[in-house]
């Protein structure tokens, strides 16, 4: 065999070697990989907030109040995060706010009669007592109180 031959399965034989490797100990480090990278273990379930008043919040983000004089909601993440985290995270936004007088009646005079769906238990205090519920777009309105309650994802 030439000299040549003996050097190139050599170094062929160094780069599997290598490979191999390298491999194996990204195997056996793979547990440990994640804090390594700086990564903190979030769990499986998204996060939620607690119930919050920033009605500046509610009047950005959820379209059609704007005008919202005040409001009780949370934001849900609409995804568990990953590590790394590969694109935005898009949220969910849902709970109550009162909006002026004339835009609750303009509201109220496209509506139709419906059922308020289900809200979760941390924001139902903030429901209106007794109220008569219409549904104009996405948002479900009680007239008497001018309250809206709305569940919107970002897009």
């Amino acid at each position: 065999m030439k000299r040549g031959t003996r050097i190139v399965l050599f170094i062929a034989g160094l780069a599997t070697i290598c490979s191999v490797g390298t491999c194996g100990i990204a195997i056996a480090a793979a547990d440990s990989l994640p804090v390594i990278a700086g990564c903190t273990d979030r769990g499986a379930e998204p996060d939620v907030s607690g119930v919050l008043d920033d009605v500046r919040r509610i009047r950005e983000e959820v379209p059609g109040l704007s005008q919202a004089i005040s409001g009780h909601y949370r934001w849900r993440e609409t995804r568990p995060r990953t590590c790394p985290d590969l694109y935005p995270m898009t949220y969910r936004y849902e709970g109550f706010a009162v909006l002026p007088p004339d835009l609750s009646s303009e509201l109220a005079a496209r509506g139709q009669p419906a059922v308020l769906p289900s809200v979760p238990e941390a924001l139902r205090e903030y429901a209106p007592a007794g109220a008569t519920w219409v549904k104009v777009d996405e948002l479900y309105l009680d007239p008497a109180s001018r309250t809206v309650w709305f569940d919107y994802t970002e897009a």
